[in-house]
């Protein structure tokens, strides 16, 4: 195996589910002292804001693909198994890699857009989406 794909498919999963986890506690620890003292400018809250939105965009239209070319293959089940083995604790390297170029993709905007929303304020949002749509109807 190569030492990036046992980076990219077996350490990266961990590295994004344990920053979410700890942007999650960080965010409702401190909810607010980070209101009120933001921890960077607001030029940098804006292009981080911006990035965590591009890479929505990205991993939604990535998922619509997976899904319409689902018929393909077997990938929505092989993506299941290898969750589960994630879960489990003993990532399979071989199912990951017996999907398609596309699926592996979607999966890693998927796993740098958690990353990326553990810094910014949007992380509530993944705990209780409704306040984002309330937030957007007010608007």
């Amino acid at each position: 195996m190569e030492i990036l794909q046992i980076i990219l498919w077996i350490v990266y999963p961990y590295f994004a589910i344990a920053i979410l986890g700890m942007g999650l506690v960080w965010r409702f620890d401190d909810d607010v002292n980070y209101i009120e003292n933001p921890p960077y400018s607001v030029r940098a809250s804006k292009i981080l804001k911006c990035t965590v939105k591009s890479l929505l965009l990205l991993s939604l239209f990535s998922g619509i693909s997976v899904f319409i070319f689902r018929s393909i293959t077997n990938e929505p089940l092989l993506l299941f198994y290898w969750f589960v083995s994630l879960v489990q604790l003993n990532p399979d390297m071989d199912l990951i890699m017996n999907i398609s170029i596309l699926s592996r993709t979607h999966l890693l905007f998927l796993f740098t857009f958690l990353t990326m929303t553990s810094l910014t304020s949007y992380i509530t949002y993944l705990i209780k989406p409704h306040l984002y749509i309330k937030n957007r109807l007010i608007k």
